[in-house]
């Protein structure tokens, strides 16, 4: 009977301590796990493949959707890792307008290859996990629909952005192993992802603010199959607007590679 019971709290224990949002704001993940494998050696020291998670990705009106991680690295084609689809509500479930629902979308080096059933944590918070296979550079855009009629919303998304390649600043995993960077120039640089509404749009300086931050727009893009200048880019954006750009520093200032605004990915290159 007294085994039963401590391992009855063995398992209490191990089960509470799972957190409901994977943890890795800005960490390295080094040693394999069921969600984020990462091939070692039988002596579980050297690193095969790697995966740097960062940061979170929000955006809401009444209620809000968080995306844990915004930016996802890999040292390997055919990583296999998770996102983590959070959304808070204004008002308890089930609510007057039940239909609502989380998808997701993938493009380029992405592929969505498994999603769990959305749960609810409690009346306020639901949960989704989708796993990922990264073969080159791509996104996932996960959307979360408000019910029919609801009239509070009718939509929030954002995406995450996924890179094939270790950041250059990212030096060694918590083991202290050094980590076997495959990283571009492009990709060494520090790359930063700005979400917000468009505060400003300049034609002349070549530039849009965000979040009081400045981020200059130049070169040639594309958007789908067509061709645009930075020009036609600028032009297609209105104050006011949601956006979310990547951006990397060049010469003392951030330059966008990435604008994503009403569904369309613009691209720079």
């Amino acid at each position: 009977m007294q085994r039963r019971l401590i391992a009855g709290l063995v398992l209490f224990v191990v089960f509470a301590s799972m957190p409901a949002l994977v943890s890795v704001t800005e960490k390295y993940v080094s040693t394999g796990t069921a969600s984020v494998p990462a091939s070692v050696s039988n002596g579980g020291s050297e690193v095969q493949e790697g995966v740097y998670y960062k940061g979170t990705a929000s955006a809401g009106g009444s209620d809000v959707l968080y995306v844990t991680p915004a930016e996802i690295y890999v040292s390997k084609a055919g990583t296999v890792v998770t996102v983590n689809v959070t959304v808070k509500f204004r008002h308890a479930q089930p609510c007057m307008y039940p239909d609502w629902k989380i998808s997701a979308e993938a493009s380029g080096g992405v592929k969505i290859i498994g999603e769990t059933k959305t749960t609810l944590k409690d009346p306020y918070t639901a949960f989704k996990q989708y796993t990922l296979n990264v073969t080159g550079n791509g996104t996932l855009k996960v959307i979360y629909t408000y019910g029919s009629g609801c009239p509070y919303g009718s939509s929030e998304s954002v995406t995450v952005h996924v890179y094939l390649g270790i950041p250059g600043y990212v030096q060694e995993g918590d083991n202290g192993t050094s980590i076997p960077s495959t990283a571009t120039q492009s990709q060494e640089q520090n790359v930063t992802r700005i979400t917000g509404t468009l505060e400003e749009v300049s034609v002349g300086g070549h530039y849009v603010k965000i979040s009081g931050r400045t981020v200059y727009v130049r070169g040639r893009w594309t958007a789908g199959n067509s061709s645009l200048t930075w020009r036609d880019v600028l032009e297609s954006l209105r104050v006011g607007e949601k956006v979310s750009v990547t951006a990397t520093y060049e010469d003392g200032n951030l330059m966008a590679t990435e604008i994503e605004v009403n569904g369309t990915i613009y691209r720079r290159g």
